[in-house]
């Protein structure tokens, strides 16, 4: 009697698992993701192996809608999110997962600080020559408006050739012509053509004598230390991509009235080389400002605030510096590397080449006070490889305040390790109470502030002949240089550390603020002195 009972419990155990099977163990592997941008409410097809029919997808970090589900394929719908890029998560019932990146979500074509409509950036394969390219556009309906081989001696995403196409489709949307290039092959990465813009503007602040910035973020003590270690920085680079920068005060060696700390650097714009009549040595020109009319000099002011040199107020006769600077990182050799228009306009064509033009040049730290709101796939793997060549990538958040979206490049801190993402700080009658400025961007991104506010530095003026100033400047663009000062004094005080050791550092050194919220300010306000006086 006692066998029958457990053969039939063992019968109807059975019978059960037949009914409700336990859960595999498989692990989900996503081979593609397409399309490669993508409007809310659009399909979503997810290739791969080994999803489960109850497995869940996230798109971003929504819950994606899912029209149907095989082991090998997955179609879902773009959920409702704002412009950026979105990585695509399977996750199987045993939490097993997957990710890959997905489709990109652009912004309005209308924004100065987007994107052209009508036009793509094509990641190249490097065997592509001019004619093929060519031939390979009309094929598909664009004509070629740039082509950017690669640099001799290029390596990782700058070891592949670029270009630029118009679409000549009649009624064919920007997003469907990046998706058309997209499908003819993996090796084609198109993008929208981005048009970055380095906000920036004059404030009416505290005057030259109050200099609040230097001493709420121990600039001082980080420069003392410096000099008593006797580190020469001239040998530390750092590249300033920016709307030029001009041979002012503040890079002159005013007994011998020469450039002292300026590379010859390389002009990726169309405008004239010589815009500026007072360039000594330099064939890179800076006219930024443009909503300042009379006004110039974004780069040389972002320049001024990193390495402006500490022996200039000595002097030549000739030479009428007013007040002489000191730059965060005095001293330190800067290439200019214009990639930006005397109207602040950035293009991405432009900043992918300039960005590898530094890159080969191997410099230490990048300076990049642009940016919009439409991501780059391409521009992200150009960043991708500074991290990987030990350059340390600093980038301003953005002025178009909390209700903005993402901010690129800066927003891609968050997947790039040795990249900073730098906010503005405003002063308050008590230096302890700064806070982060309205204008600035807030993100998870953000990973510290600096101050963008009452910022003192060296300014053009052009409104007949050029002259050379000084001004009150603010914007997230002032407050990325004080982090990029304080990144090369890391790297020259510890030439081993690597991007993500400097950004560590810095970030970790910081000074909480009571902000409206942490994605507003990040880890704090800029600590230079702590940073590079702590081990």
């Amino acid at each position: 009697m006692k066998k029958i009972v457990l053969f039939l419990m063992i019968g109807f155990l059975s019978a059960c698992n037949l009914i409700n099977p336990p859960p595999t163990d498989l692990s989900p592997q996503i081979t593609s993701v397409k399309p490669r941008v993508a409007a809310p409410g659009d399909l979503v097809t997810i290739l791969g192996s080994g999803f489960d029919t109850k497995a869940s997808v996230k798109i971003g970090d929504q819950i994606a809608k899912i029209l149907s589900i095989k082991s090998d394929s997955i179609i879902a719908t773009m959920p409702t999110v704002s412009p950026s890029d979105y990585t695509v998560t399977v996750v199987n019932p045993n939490q097993k997962s997957d990710a890959k990146p997905g489709p990109s979500v652009l912004g309005a074509s209308t924004k100065t600080s987007d994107y052209i409509d009508g036009e793509v950036l094509v990641t190249l394969d490097p065997t592509m020559d001019e004619a093929k390219l060519k031939s390979f556009a009309a094929q598909n309906g664009f004509t070629v408006l740039k082509f950017i081989p690669a640099l001799s001696g290029s390596i990782g995403a700058c070891n592949k050739g670029y270009a630029v196409l118009k679409d000549t489709t009649q009624g064919r949307s920007t997003k469907d012509a990046i998706n058309k290039l997209s499908d003819q092959s993996e090796v084609y990465d198109a993008d929208p053509h981005t048009v970055g813009a380095g906000a920036a503007y004059i404030d009416s602040g505290p005057t030259k004598e109050q200099k609040p910035e230097i001493d709420v973020i121990n600039a001082e003590r980080a420069y003392n230390l410096m000099k008593s270690k006797s580190i020469n920085l001239s040998s530390s680079r750092v590249a300033v991509l920016d709307t030029g920068v001009s041979t002012h005060y503040e890079f002159l060696d005013t007994v011998s009235f020469k450039v002292k700390n300026l590379e010859a650097g390389k002009n990726f714009t169309t405008e004239d080389n010589t815009a500026d009549p007072r360039e000594l040595a330099l064939d890179v020109s800076d006219m930024g400002f443009s909503q300042n009319v009379g006004t110039g000099g974004h780069g040389t002011g972002v320049a001024a605030i990193i390495a402006a040199i500490d022996d200039n107020a000595g002097g030549n006769p000739n030479v009428n510096v007013q007040t002489p600077l000191v730059g965060g990182a005095a001293g330190a050799s800067i290439l200019p590397v214009k990639v930006c228009t005397k109207d602040n306009k950035c293009l991405g064509s432009d900043v992918i080449a300039g960005l590898c033009y530094a890159i080969n040049q191997k410099v230490n730290v990048m300076n990049l006070s642009f940016g919009g709101d439409t991501p780059s796939h391409s521009l992200f793997q150009v960043l991708k490889t500074a991290y990987f060549q030990g350059i340390t990538v600093v980038a301003a958040a953005g002025n178009d305040g909390d209700s903005a979206p993402a901010h690129f490049p800066a927003a891609y801190s968050s997947s790039i390790l040795g990249l900073i993402a730098v906010g503005s700080a405003a002063p308050t009658r008590v230096s302890a109470n700064w806070t982060g400025s309205a204008f600035s961007i807030p993100g998870a991104w953000v990973d510290l502030v600096a101050p963008g506010q009452t910022v003192y530095t060296a300014t053009v003026s052009y409104p007949s002949t050029v002259t050379y100033g000084y001004n009150n400047l603010e914007g997230t663009s002032f407050a990325a240089p004080w982090v990029s000062a304080t990144a090369v004094m890391l790297k020259a005080l510890h030439p081993d550390w690597t991007p993500a050791q400097i950004k560590t550092q810095i970030v970790s050194k910081a000074r909480p603020l009571s902000c409206s919220s942490v994605i507003k300010c990040g880890a704090g306000l800029l600590n230079m002195g702590d940073a590079v006086e702590a081990p």
